[in-house]
């Protein structure tokens, strides 16, 4: 019986034994540790300092052409279409033909400007002769400047169907090609081969818009209107690439969309590559501050993370440094804000951190 109470009472000694050793708690022993010559060379320090918070608002959207570069072609003539050159998405360069209009329209601005050479000439030599006939006192004054008036009227007239010739191009053809005006992509085609077209109906016949840059347009929720406002960073992410596009909130919509109850925010994005395309779903990431809130920051590459606490290493001179828990607030692109009981204006390392914080602790 006591051989059985004495293996009973090592069993459970050795039982506390193991017990305490699994619940050992991180112990933080800041050793001594000096900074070498050549290590100070590449370590970058910095400073916990007080930093109004940014704030992250998710928004969804969609991809859209960019209204201030998208321009729509109007038929100058009316006409029959006898040909057309281009297809819906295809790059156009200014003055390439996109569609030919079979037209007696053309005729007629011909037969205009020559009937206007005519009748200037007309006018010119009737002006001369009444200042001849003015100087001798044979008509009067008032008749000489009444041929002054048709000369200047048929002027006027010449340098008008001049123009709409310079425009319509060779106007001695009964064809007229309508050619685009910048260059850019086709996002808009309305006719096709043998339309009928009629110039008092109003309706362009394509769209041209240059995609270097376009907008995307995101919904905002009532209660994210006030955090959001012009000139505030934003990042785009669509499902067809991975890669972030950034850009710029330049308009909020002062509306709110009663189908959606949401409101509006415009951002002009780069598209040099052309691969954000019209009506492609985007996700779209805010960025703004907010003035009334200020809280200790750090860059988010500074602290070291280890059994769920943050750590930042402390720098008060070579051979004084320090491990420091720190409490984040939240973590905002490369910035982590820090709980207000944060020591602000304590300088820390910035990089190389872990090579310090292994050695203070003695976890070489």
């Amino acid at each position: 019986m006591p051989g059985s109470v004495t293996a009973l009472l090592l069993a459970f000694s050795f039982f506390i034994v193991i017990n305490a050793c699994s619940h050992k708690k991180k112990v933080i022993t800041n050793q001594k540790v000096c900074i070498s010559d050549s290590m100070h060379k590449i370590i970058t320090l910095d400073t916990i300092q007080l930093k109004p918070l940014l704030q992250e608002i998710k928004l969804t959207g969609k991809v859209t052409f960019n209204e201030d570069k998208v321009v729509r072609v109007y038929p100058p003539v009316g006409g029959i279409v006898e040909g057309i050159h281009v297809s819906l998405g295809d790059r156009v360069e200014k003055g390439q033909v996109l569609a030919r209009i079979r037209s007696s329209d053309m005729a007629g601005y011909a037969s205009q400007y020559k009937t206007a050479l005519a009748n200037l000439a007309i006018a010119k030599k009737e002006m001369n002769t009444n200042k001849e006939l003015a100087e001798t006192g044979i008509i009067s004054q008032k008749d000489y400047q009444e041929s002054i008036n048709n000369y200047e009227i048929a002027l006027a007239e010449v340098v008008r169907t001049k123009r709409v010739a310079h425009i319509l191009g060779d106007s001695t053809r009964d064809f007229y090609d309508m050619r685009a005006p910048i260059s850019g992509f086709i996002i808009e085609k309305k006719v096709s081969e043998g339309t009928t077209l009629r110039t008092d109906n109003g309706d362009n016949v394509f769209t041209i818009s240059d995609l270097k840059e376009v907008w995307v347009i995101g919904n905002v929720f009532e209660n994210d209107i006030k955090n959001i406002k012009n000139g505030d960073s934003a990042e785009v992410y669509t499902m067809a690439y991975d890669k972030p596009y950034k850009g710029i909130i330049k308009k909020t919509a002062k509306t709110i969309d009663p189908a959606t109850k949401a409101s509006q925010v415009r951002v002009i994005i780069a598209n040099p590559d052309y691969r954000l395309q019209p009506e492609m779903y985007a996700k779209v990431l805010v960025r703004g501050t907010n003035a009334n809130i200020t809280l200790p920051a750090i860059h988010n590459d500074a602290y070291v993370f280890e059994e769920n606490n943050y750590f930042v290493v402390t720098y008060n001179g070579t051979c004084d440094l320090k491990v420091l828990k720190v409490k984040p607030y939240s973590i905002v692109g490369n910035m982590m804000y820090l709980q207000k009981d944060a020591p602000v204006g304590t300088r820390i390392i910035r990089n190389h951190q872990l090579l310090f914080y292994a050695q203070l602790n003695n976890n070489q």
